[in-house]
């Protein structure tokens, strides 16, 4: 007849050890991370000093190519795809473009500093962009269907270069370029 066999549930292991008892003299093993180095504050930066040129300046990288498909990305109808950087790395970069002073001694609270006022410009936008496509308030998309602002388009089919209007421009969007000059102040916002 044959042998019968140990059920699987009741042998031993010896690869399994053996649990730890409470108040064993045994010390836990653990590894140790590097603790990151603490960067200095940054300050104020001044944004809004010397006409907005920084906030021109981020505008600037924000619309750099590869910048911009991560941050954004992608625009309708394109096969772009992203080089794997994070969000945070893109704007790391940019704080480097833009504060190379800073960025030497601060990347990653400079990183932080450029992420909110760029998020800052964005909600901005938006809600600037909210009240111009709003009933009586200025350009409307035909294919809002409601007219409340709740799903409103981050492009306009009318574009004004921050030098103001040209000969280029319609009438119609010179007419809101001059309700908008005296409703919203200029850049910086």
């Amino acid at each position: 007849m044959g042998r019968i066999k140990d059920k699987p549930s009741t042998r031993k292991s010896p690869l399994r050890r053996p649990p730890r008892k409470h108040g064993s003299e045994e010390p836990k093993k653990t590894t140790k991370k590097a603790k990151a180095a603490i960067e200095p504050d940054l300050g104020t930066i001044p944004w809004a000093s010397n006409e907005g040129a920084l906030i021109w300046s981020l505008l600037d990288q924000l619309q750099v190519p590869d910048n911009r498909l991560v941050l954004f990305g992608k625009k309708p109808g394109t096969t772009e795809n992203t080089k794997g950087d994070s969000k945070i790395i893109v704007y790391k970069r940019i704080g480097q473009a833009i504060l190379p002073e800073l960025y030497k001694t601060s990347p990653n609270n400079l990183g932080k500093r450029v992420k909110a006022k760029a998020e800052d410009l964005v909600k901005s936008y938006k809600t600037h962009a909210k009240k111009l496509q709003v009933t009586g308030g200025g350009l409307q998309n035909d294919q809002d269907e409601d007219n409340d602002g709740e799903n409103v388009h981050e492009f306009l089919e009318c574009y004004i270069s921050p030098d103001g209007p040209d000969h280029d421009t319609s009438e119609r969007a010179k007419n809101l370029w001059g309700i908008s000059q005296s409703v919203v102040p200029p850049c910086p916002l």
